[in-house]
């Protein structure tokens, strides 16, 4: 057993501009749960899980900005357990950027108000996905959002595609790399509206220290909290990584 085999991948945190324009939408147009806001920060589950899978942090614009260029966030995204419960989204004339056709069904992306793309899909294989147009979408007659979904995977802009796959070649994560040039791929992650967190969890029992040495080793700075519940370091875009108990 190596030290990542007890790592989780837990969800993500972006930065935005307006946390109630993109709390909405996510609501109304991915079907998140909002689970309770905490000063800048909301927090986003499902229907069954009443944990965070995903958060939005807002952040002002004197002393935020748009990213110039490409942001580090390509698209995010998420793998819905039902896929009726997409349709039944479809159906409530929500704003879409393309609808796709799969196996399991619909899938769709659409953009936040904070210009992130998001794919809600409920498929095994993306690749399967097929634009297609309008159709006459049914809904659920009981749908109130998604009962169950993850965080699958994310797409990134990077400066650096061997440095990011060595960062992530071990932990639990689907990525979809892609190489640019932007100058702002690099900034720290209080700078830009964009991503902001990625976070893993780990057993109450698993020793943070090794996880700690090993980015020793790597020439990797890292902070470790006192009670060594916390580890943050960050990746080859300067995206804080986190592990946490």
């Amino acid at each position: 057993m190596t030290i990542f085999d007890q790592i989780n991948f837990q969800g993500v945190a972006l930065r935005v501009k307006d946390k109630d324009a993109n709390i909405t939408f996510y609501q109304k147009t991915l079907g998140l749960t909002l689970l309770r806001e905490e000063n800048a920060l909301a927090l986003f589950g499902s229907l069954k899980q009443n944990r965070p899978l995903f958060t939005l942090e807002e952040s002002p614009d004197y002393r935020t900005r748009e990213a110039r260029g490409h942001k580090k966030l390509a698209k995010l995204m998420i793998k819905v357990l039902d896929p009726r419960e997409i349709e039944s989204l479809l159906a409530q004339s929500i704003k879409t950027e393309q609808v796709f056709l799969g196996e399991k069904g619909y899938a769709f992306e659409a953009r936040s108000p904070q210009g992130d793309l998001v794919l809600l899909h409920s498929e095994d294989d993306l690749a399967k996905l097929s634009p297609i147009s309008h159709r006459d979408y049914q809904k659920q007659a009981d749908f109130k959002g998604l009962t169950d979904y993850r965080i699958d995977g994310l797409s990134l802009h990077v400066t650096n595609l061997e440095n990011t796959r060595a960062f992530y070649q071990q932990l639990p994560l689907k990525l979809d790399l892609k190489q640019s040039q932007d100058q702002d791929l690099s900034v720290n992650p209080n700078e830009t509206w964009d991503l902001e967190i990625i976070h893993f969890e780990v057993a109450k029992d698993y020793d943070l220290n090794h996880l700690a040495q090993f980015f020793t080793d790597k020439g990797i700075d890292f902070f470790l909290d006192k009670k060594e519940t916390i580890l943050v370091v960050s990746d080859p875009s300067n995206i804080e990584v986190w592990f946490q108990k």
